[in-house]
């Protein structure tokens, strides 16, 4: 192996193997933070998000709280529609005077959240109470049979949450979520009827909680699966749910929502990965400025003494002393090695040149004595 390849290969090593090193390490190092940091953001916004969906569940608990227990001076809700437990037991200026009192209340919650579409009061004997804003109950509606209300009746208390669906005994419906709970005396737990509240389906939305909306999904969902939000038909591609998602899910409310997030780490990835191509592409190109350099500076030591090399085989095979003027004006050893070699060819030649003349004025005195 030459000079030339060794120091190359010397050369390589040295700068080749450190920027290897570094660059492994940095790609690893920032892939590792990469992922910290999406899981610190994802866990970030699961938490809010089961943290705003409560909040909202509290709000719609504390509007039915404020029925059970609304009074002012001599007026109380429950006491109310305590004579709307049987058929005659009431007249239609009752009625109409319960829906006065009623709508009050009501129209002071439609313009505090205005997600709700209205609130009705369902009463055993049939009369219904509330307000609704631009919605009515339509007058032949018999809510016994329906499925919404005899679930209600089932969760004793509790609220029923009726997903997305087209309310067909509104009129003016739209799709929309409700929440129904059926209503008792305080004192004879007697069935006073089911408190119906009817929001859009901006009630669930949390996608303000969402910070990364192109790579996540947060759903809410009943436990028996039915969706309540988002609406999946309006899920871009590019967040869809796939193998690649990070998933995590919590239950709400005695476990009858459930709140889901989906991350899709391969979309992300493309994201970050700008920065990874940045890094492995300063890499390879230090790489290339790194094996050139080394090539150079090889070449830059090794040429000289190579050249010297060849002049000493020529001068062997031609049994003559050669000088050479290149690399005489480096200003380092290289180029103190040529004056040096030609001032040693110098002496020499001198040398030879005096021993010549020595042997030739010998000659002659011989000659000359014979």
């Amino acid at each position: 192996m030459t000079l030339k390849h060794r120091l190359l290969i010397i050369f390589l090593l040295i700068s080749i193997i450190p920027i290897v090193i570094i660059t492994s390490f940095t790609y690893y190092r920032y892939t590792k933070l990469i992922e910290i940091q999406i899981n610190q953001v994802a866990d970030s916004v699961f938490k809010n998000a089961a943290t705003q969906l409560n909040n909202t569940i509290d709000d719609i608990t504390h509007i039915a709280e404020l029925f059970n227990f609304y009074s002012t001076g001599n007026y109380s809700v429950m006491e109310n529609i305590r004579k709307y437990r049987t058929k005659n037991s009431y007249t239609t200026y009752d009625i109409f005077a319960s829906n006065q009192n009623i709508r009050y209340l009501c129209e002071n919650l439609l313009f505090s959240y205005n997600y709700i579409n209205c609130i009705f009061i369902f009463t055993p004997s049939g009369p219904v109470l509330g307000y609704g804003n631009n919605v009515d109950i339509h007058n032949d509606y018999i809510p016994d049979t329906d499925d919404w209300y005899k679930k209600t009746l089932e969760k004793r208390g509790a609220f029923y949450i009726n997903g997305i669906s087209k309310k067909d005994f509104l009129i003016n419906a739209k799709p929309s979520i409700s929440f129904s709970q059926a209503l008792y005396d305080v004192y004879s737990k007697e069935f006073l009827g089911i408190l119906f509240i009817d929001c859009s389906p901006s009630v669930f939305d949390i996608s303000e909680v969402n910070t990364l909306p192109q790579s996540t999904i947060i759903t809410i969902t009943e436990n028996s699966g039915n969706k309540l939000f988002p609406d999946y038909d309006s899920i871009s591609g590019s967040a869809a749910i796939s193998d690649d998602n990070l998933y995590k899910s919590t239950a709400i409310y005695k476990d009858d929502l459930i709140v889901s997030y989906y991350l899709n780490y391969g979309k992300l990835y493309k994201e970050f990965g700008v920065t990874r191509i940045i890094i492995l592409a300063i890499s390879a190109i230090c790489l290339l400025i790194i094996i050139t350099v080394s090539f150079s500076v090889s070449n830059y030591v090794s040429k000289p003494i190579t050249h010297l090399s060849e002049i000493l085989a020529t001068n062997q095979q031609r049994q003559m002393l050669e000088t050479s003027t290149r690399y005489m004006d480096r200003p380092d050893e290289i180029g103190v090695l040529y004056n040096e070699y030609n001032n040693m060819v110098s002496t020499l030649e001198k040398y030879i040149d005096k021993e010549m003349q020595n042997i030739g004025f010998t000659n002659e005195s011989a000659g000359s004595t014979d």
